[in-house]
C-alpha cells in the first residue's frame, strides 16, 4: 500500500519540535527543496526518506501521517463470528466483538461501523429475551395456576431456543455478506451504541 502523507502533516510535526526547514534538511541530509516539496504535498517521500524524516524528528514513521484504514475481511469475519460466544453466556456475545472493535476500530476499514452493528444487535436480542422472561414471570405470578406456570415455562424455553437459533443464523448470514463485500444487515437493532 502506498503511503500518502497529507500536505502539512510533516510541517506540523517539524514546527512542533521547533525545527526550521533548513535544520531538518541538514539533519536528514535531504535537499531543502525536497523538504519543502514534501511539506506542500508536491512529492510523497519513499520509505528511505520517511525513515530519515522520522529519525530526525524523533517520531515513529506512522506519526508523520494519518494512516489509511486497510480493508481486512478476515478480521471483520473474526469480529462477527466472535459474537458466537453468546452460546457460553449472552454477555460474551457483546464482549468478544467489543474487544475486536476496541483493538482495530481505527485501523481496519469498516471495523468501527461493523463492531457497533454487531454489539447493538446482541444487546437488542438480550433486551428482547429478558423482556420475554419478565413477561413470563409476571404471567405465572399473576395468574398462579398450574396452566399459567406451564405456559410461562414453555414460553421461556421456546424463546430461549429461538434466541439461539436466530442469533446463529444472523451471524452466519452476515459472515457470508462480509465475504461478498456486502454491508452487514443485523435486525432487529436498537441503536444503543453509536
Amino acid at each position: 500500500m502506498k503511503i500518502i502523507i497529507p500536505a502539512g502533516e510533516i510541517k506540523d510535526v517539524r514546527t512542533s519540535k521547533g525545527f526550521s526547514q533548513e535544520f531538518l534538511a541538514k539533519k536528514t541530509g535531504l535537499p531543502l527543496g525536497t523538504i519543502q516539496k514534501i511539506e506542500t504535498g508536491e512529492i510523497t517521500p519513499d520509505d528511505e526518506t520517511l525513515s530519515k524524516l522520522s529519525d530526525a524528528l524523533r517520531v515513529k514513521p506512522d506519526e508523520l501521517f494519518d494512516g489509511e484504514k486497510k480493508p481486512d475481511k478476515g478480521y471483520l469475519t473474526l469480529m462477527n463470528v466472535s459474537a458466537l460466544f453468546f452460546i457460553i453466556n449472552p454477555l460474551f456475545g457483546i464482549l468478544a466483538p467489543l474487544i475486536f472493535w476496541i483493538l482495530k476500530k481505527d485501523e481496519v476499514e469498516k471495523a468501527g461501523e461493523y463492531g457497533i452493528k454487531i454489539m447493538n444487535f446482541q444487546i437488542t436480542l438480550i433486551i428482547i429475551i429478558i423482556s420475554i422472561f419478565i413477561a413470563s414471570g409476571i404471567l405465572a405470578f399473576a395468574v398462579k395456576t398450574s396452566m399459567s406456570i406451564a405456559l410461562s415455562l414453555i414460553l421461556v424455553f421456546l424463546s430461549s431456543g429461538l434466541y439461539y437459533l436466530f442469533n446463529i443464523i444472523m451471524i452466519a448470514w452476515n459472515t457470508v455478506r462480509i465475504q461478498r463485500d456486502l454491508p452487514l444487515k443485523y435486525m432487529p437493532v436498537i441503536k444503543i451504541i453509536r
